[in-house]
């Protein structure tokens, strides 16, 4: 919420005919029943010109009003050129530097200030954040997580009828990037008693539903515990978890990873790009018994990952893909993008594929290696080794290699190895 201060500058919804004024309709005169726009154009950079648009270009000496561009952080204000030498000014939306835009317009003589914003920033997802920002504090600008330990821990206070800045700012983890003085800034607003249970209404939700998430991920880690293990020969050895930390995202608050591997016998996690949630989408999709697929062909085919030949007098008259909607295909496809910067063989054949036929046929066609992939190790119940695609490795470097000899050659230059240092 805008302080009152800044409220009282600001032309509402009610001032004209129901909407917000653009910066390029302000009136700098007005007679009954008709505006007088202004036409005199100003000299301004290209940088003021991008924030106070039309506003800026086109005021006039005599006009008392301003254009303010708002935004989540940070908003920019003009005033007429004639009231000051740097008519566009920035300021953030901590409540300080709100009063001192404030007294800035004051001073450069304006009455009314018509405001523009390009987002709905006011509309958020969680509605922490929203009561948050009714308040003007911008505590969840300046932490990564509101839900997280200074979060809490400082909305806990707030609620418990905490206002200082500086002792809610103490609560801040160590672990915290934004420093002690940044977090008490964010914390200058207007308490107002409705937003305060606005907020403490939604932290309730949030635990609630927290609590529900977390019920989920129990039931969920039982149900896998009943399950046999698999028949690989490492599906008893099972690997240890790795370092504890604060599941992301919609990552589930056990070892998932651990009882997957006992399931299936084999660690589909150590395929590059094949994470826990995907490995665990598979499971879900078509469990751990292939059978009913007669090939790693077959299995592709059934995902939609083949290409789907129209054939008619000898040509063919469509090439795509079938149009599926498997959750299996659409898992084996985001884990193709996420091997757009992977160092492995399945990285460098992924930004190969990109190169010549571009990022969608690259995605469908490295999801069809990963079918592939996957397919073995769950039929057979061995692990995935990476040393077995070391030839096509070496297939690859010497393709480059001939490559850049014959543009070497193109050019009458010619290349020479450098011997590797032992």
């Amino acid at each position: 919420m805008v302080p009152d201060r800044v409220l009282g500058f600001l032309v509402t919804a009610a001032d004209v005919v129901g909407w917000p004024i653009p910066f390029g309709r302000v009136p700098c005169s007005h007679a009954p029943g008709r505006l007088a726009w202004p036409r005199r154009r100003c000299h301004v950079s290209k940088a003021e010109q991008v924030h106070a648009g039309p506003f800026v270009t086109g005021a006039h000496h005599r006009c008392q009003r301003g254009g303010i561009d708002i935004g989540a952080t940070e908003i920019y204000i003009a005033v007429p050129p004639d009231r000051d030498v740097q008519p566009v000014r920035k300021f953030t939306t901590f409540t300080e530097d709100l009063i001192a835009a404030t007294d800035w317009l004051v001073r450069c003589g304006v009455k009314t200030v018509a405001m523009e914003s390009t987002g709905v920033y006011w509309i958020h997802l969680q509605h922490m954040q929203k009561a948050l920002d009714q308040m003007n504090l911008q505590l969840h600008h300046v932490i990564s997580d509101l839900g997280g330990k200074t979060g809490k821990a400082i909305v806990d206070a707030i609620l418990s009828g905490e206002r200082d800045p500086q002792t809610l700012a103490k609560l801040r983890d160590p672990r915290t990037h934004a420093t002690e003085q940044t977090i008490a800034k964010s914390l200058v607003g207007d308490y107002r008693r409705e937003h305060l249970f606005t907020l403490r209404q939604s932290l309730t939700a949030y635990r609630q539903h927290a609590e529900l998430i977390a019920a989920c991920d129990r039931e969920i880690e039982q149900l896998l515990q009943e399950f046999s293990s698999g028949d690989g020969p490492g599906a008893e050895v099972v690997p240890a978890r790795k370092l504890s930390r604060k599941p992301r995202h919609n990552e589930m608050d056990f070892d998932l990873r651990g009882h997957l591997h006992r399931i299936f016998g084999v660690d589909l996690t150590a395929i590059p790009g094949i994470k826990t949630l995907t490995a665990h989408t598979l499971f879900t999709e078509v469990g751990r018994d292939l059978s009913a697929f007669r090939s790693a062909a077959a299995f592709a085919s059934w995902m939609g990952l083949c290409p789907d030949n129209r054939v008619s007098g000898g040509k063919i008259l469509r090439a795509k893909t079938r149009s599926v909607n498997n959750r299996a295909a659409k898992a084996l496809r985001l884990a193709a993008q996420t091997l757009s910067r992977s160092n492995s063989w399945l990285g460098q054949s992924y930004r190969r594929i990109r190169a010549k036929l571009g990022a969608p046929k690259a995605i469908t066609a490295t999801a069809h290696k990963l079918a592939r992939i996957v397919y073995h190790p769950l039929t057979t119940g061995q692990a995935y080794d990476e040393s077995v695609f070391a030839q096509q490795e070496a297939q690859n470097k010497q393709r480059n290699e001939n490559r850049l000899r014959q543009q070497a050659r193109r050019l009458a230059f010619e290349l020479t190895q450098i011997p590797t240092e032992v």
